[in-house]
């Protein structure tokens, strides 16, 4: 199931997401919780796989639009958060074991400035793919805001899939720390 906008300066914001995909990601976010996703068990599937891997987490949503505008470039923010926040470009590249370029599918979703995260749009959600010939991606979004659950607070991130064909998928988070001080992780959930 996928989405698509015809229309790429407003992609994240059109698109709805249907409720049979609500309803299977809410499903998928509940047998995860259980099993692989549950962070005392987490670490004995996917922790010990990869350094770098990360949760999925309760917010991911199925069937997220491509929103690439050119080769390895993308609006990922949805254009009402883009006209009232502030703007952020995160750009790198996607490199195999030597160094070589890679075209892969970066699967983005973050929470809004305000740490909000849409479950009836995809908005700021959506699959970018990284220009071909270097690997290299830039995508226009806004700063993600922290947000709380249970009186404990997360640090601002974005989470992202990456996959690209011949390689093992990795799910992560970037991490953004106010004024880049560590000290925002301790009391990370």
């Amino acid at each position: 199931m996928s989405a698509t906008s015809t229309n790429p300066s407003f992609p994240a914001s059109l698109t709805s997401i249907p409720l049979s995909t609500r309803l299977l990601s809410f499903l998928s976010t509940v047998i995860w919780s259980l099993t692989t996703e549950n962070p005392l068990i987490w670490r004995f599937f996917q922790g010990a796989a990869h350094p770098l891997a990360d949760l999925l987490g309760p917010y991911y949503m199925y069937g997220a639009p491509n929103v690439n505008i050119a080769p390895g470039k993308a609006v990922l923010g949805a254009t009402e958060d883009l006209k009232t926040s502030p703007l952020f470009l995160l750009s790198g590249k996607v490199l195999g074991p030597n160094g070589e370029p890679v075209e892969a599918t970066l699967d983005l979703w973050q929470a809004n400035t305000q740490g909000e995260y849409s479950l009836s749009a995809y908005r700021n959600r959506g699959n970018i793919t990284t220009n071909p010939s270097t690997g290299s991606f830039e995508i226009l979004t806004v700063p993600p805001g922290i947000y709380g659950i249970f009186g404990a607070q997360r640090v601002a991130h974005i989470h992202g899939t990456i996959t690209a064909p011949g390689y093992q998928s990795l799910t992560t988070q970037l991490y953004f720390c106010p004024k880049n001080e560590l000290m925002g992780f301790q009391t990370d959930m």
